[in-house]
Protein backbone atom coordinates (compact mmCIF):
# COMPACT_ATOMS: atom_id res chain seq x y z
CA UNK A 1 0.00 0.00 0.00
CA UNK A 2 2.69 2.25 1.14
CA UNK A 3 4.72 1.46 -1.92
CA UNK A 4 1.73 2.34 -4.31
CA UNK A 5 1.27 5.77 -2.71
CA UNK A 6 4.76 6.36 -3.50
CA UNK A 7 4.41 5.56 -6.83
CA UNK A 8 1.22 7.92 -7.08
CA UNK A 9 3.17 10.18 -5.48
CA UNK A 10 6.56 10.38 -7.65
CA UNK A 11 4.08 10.08 -10.96
CA UNK A 12 2.12 13.24 -9.73
CA UNK A 13 5.26 15.33 -9.06
CA UNK A 14 7.00 14.24 -12.52
CA UNK A 15 3.76 15.62 -14.17
CA UNK A 16 3.97 18.88 -12.49
CA UNK A 17 7.20 18.98 -12.91
CA UNK A 18 8.29 18.34 -16.40
CA UNK A 19 6.21 20.58 -17.85
CA UNK A 20 6.99 23.33 -16.59
CA UNK A 21 10.83 22.40 -17.35
CA UNK A 22 10.05 21.76 -20.91
CA UNK A 23 8.08 25.47 -20.80
CA UNK A 24 11.16 26.94 -19.39
CA UNK A 25 13.82 25.60 -21.86
CA UNK A 26 11.64 26.84 -24.12
CA UNK A 27 11.26 30.51 -23.10
CA UNK A 28 15.08 30.20 -22.93
CA UNK A 29 15.65 29.38 -26.47
CA UNK A 30 12.90 32.07 -27.55
CA UNK A 31 15.06 34.46 -25.07
CA UNK A 32 18.40 33.49 -26.81
CA UNK A 33 17.12 33.01 -30.05
CA UNK A 34 15.34 37.43 -30.01
CA UNK A 35 19.07 38.39 -28.71
CA UNK A 36 20.95 36.79 -31.82
CA UNK A 37 18.73 35.93 -34.68
CA UNK A 38 17.23 37.72 -36.94
CA UNK A 39 14.98 35.78 -39.69
CA UNK A 40 13.56 36.84 -43.26
CA UNK A 41 9.36 37.11 -42.71
CA UNK A 42 7.26 36.79 -45.57
CA UNK A 43 3.33 37.75 -45.27
CA UNK A 44 1.18 36.50 -47.22
CA UNK A 45 -1.58 38.98 -47.67
CA UNK A 46 -4.54 39.97 -50.31
CA UNK A 47 -2.79 42.07 -52.40
CA UNK A 48 -0.43 39.57 -52.56
CA UNK A 49 3.50 38.31 -51.14
CA UNK A 50 5.55 40.75 -48.59
CA UNK A 51 8.74 39.99 -48.31
CA UNK A 52 11.08 41.39 -45.30
CA UNK A 53 14.38 43.01 -45.34
CA UNK A 54 16.73 40.44 -43.22
CA UNK A 55 18.61 42.82 -41.24
CA UNK A 56 21.13 40.86 -39.95
CA UNK A 57 22.14 38.93 -42.75
CA UNK A 58 22.73 42.49 -44.71
CA UNK A 59 24.52 43.90 -41.93
CA UNK A 60 26.53 41.34 -41.55
CA UNK A 61 27.41 41.50 -45.40
CA UNK A 62 27.75 45.24 -45.34
CA UNK A 63 30.19 44.91 -42.49
CA UNK A 64 32.43 42.30 -44.49
CA UNK A 65 32.99 45.09 -47.22
CA UNK A 66 33.77 47.88 -45.24
CA UNK A 67 36.41 45.75 -43.11
CA UNK A 68 37.95 44.63 -46.46
CA UNK A 69 37.55 48.32 -47.43
CA UNK A 70 35.25 46.86 -50.44
CA UNK A 71 32.60 48.58 -52.47
CA UNK A 72 29.46 47.60 -52.79
CA UNK A 73 26.04 48.57 -53.24
CA UNK A 74 22.97 46.35 -51.64
CA UNK A 75 21.50 46.29 -54.92
CA UNK A 76 24.18 43.68 -55.79
CA UNK A 77 24.17 42.04 -52.55
CA UNK A 78 22.40 38.19 -51.79
CA UNK A 79 21.82 39.09 -48.30
CA UNK A 80 20.06 42.75 -48.73
CA UNK A 81 17.37 41.19 -50.63
CA UNK A 82 14.40 43.52 -50.00
CA UNK A 83 16.57 45.71 -47.99
CA UNK A 84 16.66 49.78 -48.94
CA UNK A 85 19.45 50.30 -50.76
CA UNK A 86 22.47 51.37 -49.97
CA UNK A 87 26.39 51.73 -51.06
CA UNK A 88 29.77 52.13 -49.64
CA UNK A 89 30.92 52.94 -47.09
CA UNK A 90 27.17 53.83 -46.00
CA UNK A 91 24.03 51.17 -44.08
CA UNK A 92 20.44 51.43 -45.89
CA UNK A 93 19.72 55.30 -44.32
CA UNK A 94 16.12 53.82 -42.77
CA UNK A 95 18.16 52.20 -40.63
CA UNK A 96 18.52 55.28 -38.61
CA UNK A 97 15.31 55.39 -37.25
CA UNK A 98 15.83 51.86 -35.79
CA UNK A 99 17.28 53.03 -32.91
CA UNK A 100 15.20 53.59 -29.83
CA UNK A 101 16.17 54.90 -26.18
CA UNK A 102 15.89 52.75 -23.26
CA UNK A 103 15.94 53.81 -19.53
CA UNK A 104 18.90 51.93 -18.02
CA UNK A 105 22.84 51.57 -18.47
CA UNK A 106 24.10 48.38 -19.06
CA UNK A 107 27.32 47.59 -16.79
CA UNK A 108 30.78 47.18 -18.44
CA UNK A 109 32.02 43.78 -18.52
CA UNK A 110 33.83 41.92 -20.48
CA UNK A 111 30.66 40.00 -21.74
CA UNK A 112 28.32 43.26 -22.46
CA UNK A 113 31.32 45.18 -23.82
CA UNK A 114 32.32 45.25 -27.42
CA UNK A 115 35.93 45.85 -28.07
CA UNK A 116 37.49 49.35 -28.52
CA UNK A 117 34.96 50.96 -25.46
CA UNK A 118 34.93 54.41 -25.03
CA UNK A 119 34.08 55.47 -28.65
CA UNK A 120 33.50 59.33 -28.39
CA UNK A 121 31.65 61.18 -31.13
CA UNK A 122 27.92 62.74 -31.76
CA UNK A 123 24.91 60.10 -31.87
CA UNK A 124 25.07 59.58 -34.99
CA UNK A 125 28.96 58.49 -34.84
CA UNK A 126 28.03 56.24 -32.26
CA UNK A 127 25.32 54.78 -34.46
CA UNK A 128 27.56 53.56 -37.26
CA UNK A 129 30.53 52.72 -35.01
CA UNK A 130 27.74 50.05 -33.57
CA UNK A 131 26.46 48.82 -36.78
CA UNK A 132 30.02 48.13 -38.11
CA UNK A 133 30.41 46.05 -35.37
CA UNK A 134 28.53 42.98 -35.93
CA UNK A 135 27.97 42.17 -32.52
CA UNK A 136 26.46 45.20 -31.81
CA UNK A 137 23.15 45.56 -29.88
CA UNK A 138 23.51 49.35 -28.87
CA UNK A 139 25.41 51.57 -26.96
CA UNK A 140 25.16 53.38 -23.59
CA UNK A 141 25.78 56.95 -23.60
CA UNK A 142 25.87 60.06 -21.15
CA UNK A 143 22.72 61.75 -21.00
CA UNK A 144 24.93 65.13 -20.50
CA UNK A 145 25.36 65.26 -24.11
CA UNK A 146 22.86 66.60 -26.74
CA UNK A 147 22.91 64.45 -30.30
CA UNK A 148 25.23 66.65 -32.30
CA UNK A 149 27.79 67.33 -29.36
CA UNK A 150 31.14 65.45 -30.57
CA UNK A 151 32.32 65.27 -27.56
CA UNK A 152 29.94 62.31 -26.31
CA UNK A 153 31.16 58.81 -25.13
CA UNK A 154 29.61 55.67 -25.88
CA UNK A 155 30.35 52.15 -24.81
CA UNK A 156 29.57 49.69 -27.48
CA UNK A 157 27.77 46.65 -25.98
CA UNK A 158 27.41 43.44 -27.70
CA UNK A 159 24.45 41.94 -24.99
CA UNK A 160 22.20 43.12 -22.28
CA UNK A 161 21.52 40.06 -20.39
CA UNK A 162 24.18 41.60 -17.58
CA UNK A 163 23.97 43.64 -14.40
CA UNK A 164 21.47 46.40 -15.49
CA UNK A 165 21.09 49.68 -13.65
CA UNK A 166 17.33 51.40 -14.17
CA UNK A 167 16.56 55.03 -14.60
CA UNK A 168 20.21 55.93 -14.16
CA UNK A 169 20.49 59.68 -14.18
CA UNK A 170 23.84 59.81 -15.42
CA UNK A 171 23.77 57.04 -18.78
CA UNK A 172 20.83 55.45 -20.92
CA UNK A 173 21.58 53.01 -23.48
CA UNK A 174 20.49 53.57 -27.27
CA UNK A 175 19.46 49.91 -29.28
CA UNK A 176 19.28 49.18 -32.45
CA UNK A 177 15.92 46.50 -33.42
CA UNK A 178 17.43 44.45 -35.94
CA UNK A 179 13.34 42.70 -36.07
CA UNK A 180 11.41 43.47 -39.34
Amino acid sequence: MIFAIIIIIVILTLAIIIPVIIKHKQSKKVKEALLTTTTTTTTTTAAGVVLWCNITSCRAQIQEYIALNLTYDTVNLAKCNNCSRASFPSFPSDWSSRWYIVDYFIISSESADCDGNPYIGDLQFCQQACLKYITCIGFSRSKQYLDMDSRGICYLKKNNTGELIYNDETWHTIAFNSTT
